[in-house]
């Protein structure tokens, strides 16, 4: 099924059914709209997938079939390789140094 143009899975319709069942709303607008929110809240959950991979790729690094390595930038901040990962992870998931 869709709603507005984007395609929401029959499992994201039957929750957002049941959801509107439990709560006793009568009308078939609110179940879109319940739709939408789950399924924004599953996407959500894939991102940090999404912000490795892109955060990885920011860096130096090769990749083969049993080895992914990451090298040292002397043109970006940190100590070391590992150092400039996690400050690329921390800028990609918005956490500063303290909260990380």
């Amino acid at each position: 099924m869709s709603a507005e143009g984007q395609t929401i899975p029959d499992d994201i319709w039957e929750a957002a059914r049941a959801l509107r069942n439990a709560v006793n709303w009568n009308s078939n607008s609110s179940v879109e709209i319940i739709a939408r929110a789950l399924l924004a809240e599953r996407e959500r959950n894939v991102q940090p997938r999404k912000k490795i991979i892109e955060a990885m790729c920011e860096l130096p690094h090769s990749i083969n079939d049993d080895r992914v390595e990451f090298r040292f930038n002397p043109r970006r901040p940190g100590r070391n390789a590992l150092d400039q990962l996690i400050t690329q992870l921390e800028v990609q998931f918005g956490a500063s140094p303290e909260e990380a």
